[in-house]
């Protein structure tokens, strides 16, 4: 079966800065559609939050925008749920129906001038050994982070560890429904990172299985935009 054929791309959004602009989401689609040609991207756009309210006029341009596109579908959540319940309603009420999700920010395009071996990623989920695999945006792994990792993997260019990251990353779909439902309540509205990064860490590798792709060389396989900008980290409800 085709690689593109066993993947869902899960791309979330909100209102940024750039808005009505669609260039920041364009570059990550277009690095998605350079390794992934024809698997089926879902665009999972938020409802607004009440601080901005003011960015109404211009994420409707955003949204209406990127529904003339052909390219990918997209899903419009009229009230603000943010990432978590964006990503449990989309896995629950949506049909994906792959066995891999590539969960991929909206700021966060892979990098196209270095290979990446989707075949070493996929097996390693598919023999149940691993439920995610991540790519680095950083070229190494930084020296306050060792401690979350868990050593180098047999038989696979990855590196296990205990830091979960909503940097791009390939996933097991039945597995993240089974983690979203049992972390993230209905009236959960945070970005999934802000609740998982300690529920992981503090748990023995074994209990969540992550790794983080890592081949000889720059590891260095996604990029930030940063939508976000100047915008502050709003309040969050775990």
């Amino acid at each position: 079966m085709p690689i593109d054929d066993q993947i869902t791309v899960l791309i979330p959004t909100s209102p940024i800065p750039s808005h009505p602009s669609t260039a920041i989401i364009d570059q990550t689609i277009a690095s998605v559609r350079f390794w992934l040609p024809k698997s089926e991207i879902f665009v999972m756009c938020d409802g607004i939050r009440p601080e901005q309210e003011d960015r109404r006029v211009d994420y409707a341009d955003y949204v209406w925008k990127l529904y003339r596109s052909k390219d990918i579908r997209v899903i419009v959540y009229l009230e603000f749920l943010h990432q978590a319940m964006m990503m449990k309603r989309t896995l629950c009420r949506v049909r994906v129906k792959t066995p891999l999700i590539l969960y991929v920010e909206h700021d966060t395009p892979l990098v196209t001038d270095e290979p990446i071996e989707w075949q070493h990623c996929m097996q390693a989920i598919y023999g149940e050994e691993y439920n995610s695999v991540r790519f680095m945006h950083e070229s190494h792994i930084l020296p306050e982070h060792e401690y979350l990792m868990c050593g180098r993997a047999e038989g696979w260019p990855l590196i296990k560890t205990i830091q979960y990251s909503a940097r791009p990353h390939l996933a097991s779909t039945d597995w993240y429904r089974r983690l979203i439902a049992g972390n993230f309540t209905e009236d959960s509205r945070t970005f999934l990172e802000d609740k998982l990064h300690s529920v992981v860490q503090c748990a023995p590798w074994e209990r969540y299985r992550l790794a983080i792709y890592a081949p000889p060389g720059n590891m260095k396989r996604s990029l930030h935009l940063d939508g976000r900008s100047v915008d502050p980290k709003y309040e969050m409800k775990f």
